[in-house]
């Protein structure tokens, strides 16, 4: 598991785990192993998994290569649903740009736009369901559309709209 927490560490950084200018200064990094202050760049759950795995007390470690591949796992799952919220922010930017009542060239289009919003983070959530940007995000976006349905006097748009933000909202009390 150490091993595979400083491959992990190589990885995310390009350089090796333990560094000094003399040998007796590797060994004692070894020894101590101190949790690493990765870049911020650096994805939390990866750098989280890193420093767990090369604790200096095998007992603080993770119990098994399969629980280190397991993790991995949970991370790639969330990196594809984190990709999912960033493409919609770039999607969503565009509507929220949109003051209510603005009139827009192309209503379908805008209208597609929320849809493609809406799926893209529905999706993420199936993904990861505690993802608290998605969550953010589809507030937001549904938010926007109350606004916008009601600017543009379609009340019944603007009540589904609504119920959606509210069972987001119930989503949001639930999991925190």
């Amino acid at each position: 598991v150490y091993l595979l927490g400083a491959a992990l560490h190589e990885v995310l950084t390009g350089t090796i785990r333990h560094q000094g200018a003399t040998l007796r200064a590797v060994l004692a990094s070894a020894w101590l192993s101190d949790p690493i202050d990765y870049p911020a760049s650096t994805p939390e759950e990866l750098a989280s998994l890193a420093n767990e795995a090369t604790r200096s007390r095998p007992e603080e470690r993770l119990a098994s290569a399969e629980a280190f591949k397991q993790r991995i796992e949970v991370f790639l799952r969330h990196r594809q649903a984190l990709e999912l919220v960033e493409d919609v922010r770039v999607l969503s930017g565009g509507l929220r740009a949109i003051a209510p009542g603005e009139a827009v060239a192309d209503e379908v289009e805008v209208l597609q736009r929320f849809d493609g919003c809406v799926a893209g983070l529905r999706r993420s959530l199936e993904l990861w369901p505690m993802n608290a940007g998605a969550v953010g995000l589809l507030s937001d976006v549904l938010a926007w559309r109350v606004r916008h349905a009601l600017a543009n006097g379609d009340v019944l748009s603007a009540q589904s709209a609504l119920a959606d933000l509210g069972r987001v909202a119930l989503r949001q009390a639930v999991d925190e």
